[in-house]
């Protein structure tokens, strides 16, 4: 820790991580320790299917993908989950879900209460609420949900062959 700002953190009993990672990590890539489940959720889909999604995965984010077609540049073999639009997470679907926000278009009279609720879903870390059984109503489940509204557009992308450096 050599600036005077990790000084000031440390001497107030913040744990902070350093900013340079242990020799010996260098070489590892982003691919050694990544998941290689991946949970690619349509852009575009039926109320139904995203609570099947819920209920049958512990992911807390879901890359939103416009397309089961593979627009990748390389040869070597690999699984593709179609072109990312997004990301959402597990709190806000389950806020639009729960606050049935599909039933009704997001820019509506009351546009600004849907979207904060969906802001303050982002800061939710209670498990017991985000991983308990979601149920919609028989009917709701063939309701075509389009997810671009609620998602973030621009998500932070990390290349597999990324280091830690």
């Amino acid at each position: 820790m050599n600036g005077i700002y990790e000084m000031q953190i440390k001497l107030s009993g913040v744990p902070i991580l350093i900013s340079e990672p242990p020799p010996l990590t260098s070489d590892i890539t982003t691919e050694d320790f990544m998941s290689d489940t991946v949970c690619a959720i349509p852009h575009i889909l039926m109320v139904g299917k995203l609570v099947d999604i819920l209920n049958t995965t512990k992911h807390n984010g879901f890359p939103v993908v416009a397309s089961k077609v593979c627009y990748c540049r390389t040869t070597i073999e690999h699984k593709c989950y179609g072109l990312l639009k997004g990301f959402i997470l597990r709190s806000q679907l389950n806020v639009i879900l729960e606050h049935n926000l599909y039933l009704s278009p997001l820019h509506d009279e009351n546009y600004y209460t849907k979207l904060e609720l969906i802001r303050k879903s982002t800061f939710i870390c209670d498990d017991t609420l985000l991983f308990q059984k979601l149920k919609v109503k028989e009917d709701e489940r063939s309701i075509v949900i389009d997810l671009r509204p609620y998602m973030n557009s621009a998500p932070y992308i990390v290349r597999l062959v990324s280091t830690n450096r």
